[in-house]
């Protein structure tokens, strides 16, 4: 029997300082449960209102060691998947991991006598045929997401579920070495994009590796280094380093991106340094779970990134990662692809990287206008600084899709070299533009920008 019950939440998204509330969620959560490998297993899930008859993307979230599908869905992703999933219609999966020891785990590829012994992969096969038969699945668009263990699981997916599962995205939760006793998982099957976080001072699974309930793990980066061979990526990633907003987290993120694999797959890693055993989000750990699990990073939203990842692949043809759609370091001295007013130049003042950028004097825009392709996300990036603005001066960011209304993703004064990323769910569109603006009243009052990248 299906029990309902309806949840409701509220989130907050940052943006360049600034926080937006979103609306009340208009979904429904549901508790169901079905019978695989003779077991009954029990799982939750969050479905949107008004979900139409189109076939819409399954996003499956997975607990960690002693978690629960509830956890997964409030303490560790904040409701932010079902906020996402109420916004652009799709369906997200809370599945219940087997109880040992009296905590809820995952069979992961660890051999250890504290995995359960419960054939996972067929569970979650057998999940994704329940969505399939009770609602209009796009099968081309299942997901896997993992914290801690689930994460681990996730690995274990994309290795043996990958002609079913389109992308994983996993936090502080690698894989295990590859040793005979130890890691029961074979190679990559097939290309799998994956995005995966980790913390250096996470005091559950250690960074650089190491025996973790009696089975040896590798070291994080180790584990992007594996995907990164396994999907045949570029092995020099494009670094970002991400706006340290949340300066009393203890930690600050930056973003590898390794571009170009196999049937367009990726691998996105953000190594928090400083960080702990935690799903980036919002919501600072309470004093005592800081001393157990360390610090959460706050500088990003590990859920917005995950989705906005997840719709830019689909199984076999995975999108965005064959290379970027926009990309200017302005070296060539001029601004082709740009449409500008006012004044609007190529400096060697200007450059963040490099010798020139581009830079904006007193009233000035530029504009460039993207085709996506199909993209269903982009992740948009660049670096940018300030010089002589007066109070009430910014220099502002947007972006539109298909000619419609702006959205402002920020706007900003200071005067030291930033950069920024973010993602930009474009599902549907055919055109992306982006808008650097600067309001100033004076000749010398400018605004600079470099490294623009839209991928």
């Amino acid at each position: 029997m299906t029990i309902r019950r309806l949840m409701t939440a509220t989130g907050i998204a940052t943006i360049f300082g600034f926080a937006a509330a979103t609306a009340t969620l208009a979904g429904t959560t549901y508790s169901d449960s079905i019978v695989s490998g003779g077991v009954t297993r029990t799982f939750l899930y969050f479905e949107p209102s008004s979900l139409g008859t189109t076939a819409r993307p399954l996003v499956i979230a997975l607990h960690g060691s002693n978690g629960s599908a509830s956890g997964m869905q409030d303490n560790v992703t904040e409701f932010r998947f079902d906020e996402l999933a109420e916004t652009d219609k799709w369906l997200v999966a809370y599945p219940d991991g087997t109880e040992v020891d009296g905590k809820g785990r995952w069979n992961d590829c660890r051999i250890t006598s504290n995995n359960p012994t419960t054939d996972d992969v067929l569970f979650i096969s057998d999940l994704i045929d329940y969505f399939e038969a009770n609602y209009n699945i796009d099968s081309d668009r299942i997901y896997v997401a993992g914290h801690s263990n689930g994460s681990m699981m996730a690995h274990r997916l994309a290795l043996e579920l990958s002609d079913r599962i389109a992308a994983i995205a996993g936090t502080t939760g690698g894989l295990a070495e590859d040793t005979t006793g130890n890691n029961e998982c074979g190679g990559a099957v097939n290309p799998t994009p994956v995005i995966y976080e980790a913390g250096t001072d996470d005091p559950v699974i250690p960074y650089a590796g190491g025996t973790v309930s009696g089975a040896d793990l590798r070291a994080q980066e180790d584990t992007v280094a594996f995907w990164v061979g396994a999907n045949g990526t570029s092995t020099t990633p494009t670094t970002t380093s991400i706006p340290d907003t949340v300066t009393t987290d203890n930690t600050t993120i930056t973003k590898y991106a390794y571009s170009g694999g196999t049937e367009g797959s990726e691998v996105i890693y953000y190594k928090a340094t400083g960080g702990g055993h935690a799903w980036p989000g919002p919501t600072q750990f309470g004093a005592l779970k800081i001393i157990n699990n360390g610090y959460k990073p706050q500088d990003i939203v590990f859920a917005d990134e995950a989705w906005a990842f997840f719709s830019n692949h689909t199984l076999g043809s995975t999108g965005g990662g064959g290379g970027p759609l926009l990309s200017d370091n302005f070296e060539d001295g001029n601004l082709t692809g740009w449409t500008t007013s006012g004044t609007v130049v190529t400096h060697s003042g200007a450059a963040y990287e490099g010798s020139l950028g581009a830079r904006l004097s007193q009233t000035a825009s530029m504009t460039a206008s993207i085709a996506l392709g199909g993209a269903g996300a982009v992740d948009f990036s660049f670096a940018y600084k300030t010089a002589n603005l007066d109070a009430g001066e910014s220099l502002k960011a947007e972006y539109r899709l298909d000619a419609g209304s702006w959205t402002t993703l920020g706007s900003a004064s200071t005067t030291s070299w930033n950069t920024v990323s973010y993602p930009i769910t474009t599902s549907g569109a055919s055109t992306l533009d982006i808008r650097f603006s600067l309001n100033a009243s004076g000749s010398t009052e400018r605004g600079f920008i470099d490294a623009v990248l839209v991928e």
